[in-house]
């Protein structure tokens, strides 16, 4: 098991060394997002961002998110403010808040900036968050939720979820 792992994450890192340009999409054919996440973790942050840039936003959050927080917080500092947002607008707000408070001390005025770029909803809805102290629960909760009755089939209650399009 661990040496199928190992080869499946050299496969992967070998993939992104051999193709700078190499899309994202092309391996989620063949491995998760959690896979190729974790053969990142060994690939140099030059060649992360260079595969990050020419992937669209979508998949490359899908993959970002999964990456420890350091690695994330490292290739994150790396980009043009303009990126950062993107990153940021697409990330999942816990996700953003979690990477917002890592980096924060590092580029404080940034924060501010990068909000501003959002769409106000998201913008305010962020700003909220990070008011909280960090570490509460306060500071991760989401705070949308979805409600169904207890009586509803799987289907009904899918159907049910869709209709109210959750984040």
């Amino acid at each position: 098991e661990n040496n199928n792992t190992d080869n499946k994450y050299q496969a992967i890192q070998n993939l992104i060394e051999f193709d700078p340009k190499l899309l994202l999409s092309e391996l989620f054919v063949k491995f998760h997002a959690a896979d190729i996440a974790e053969a990142l973790e060994e690939i140099s942050n030059e060649r992360c961002l260079t595969l990050f840039q020419n992937n669209p936003i979508k998949d490359t959050i899908e993959v970002f998110v999964l990456l420890t927080l350091q690695k994330k917080e490292t290739l994150f500092l790396s980009l043009k403010d303009t990126q950062k947002s993107k990153f940021i607008q697409e990330m999942e707000a816990d996700d953003a808040i979690e990477l917002l408070n890592e980096v924060q001390s590092k580029i404080p005025n940034t924060i501010s900036t990068l909000i501003k770029k959002l769409p106000k909803e998201k913008a305010e809805y962020l700003i909220e968050l990070l008011s909280y102290e960090e570490g509460t629960a306060a500071s991760i909760m989401n705070k949308e939720f979805i409600s169904i009755p207890r009586n509803l089939t799987a289907e009904q209650a899918l159907f049910r979820i869709k209709k109210q399009n959750p984040p």
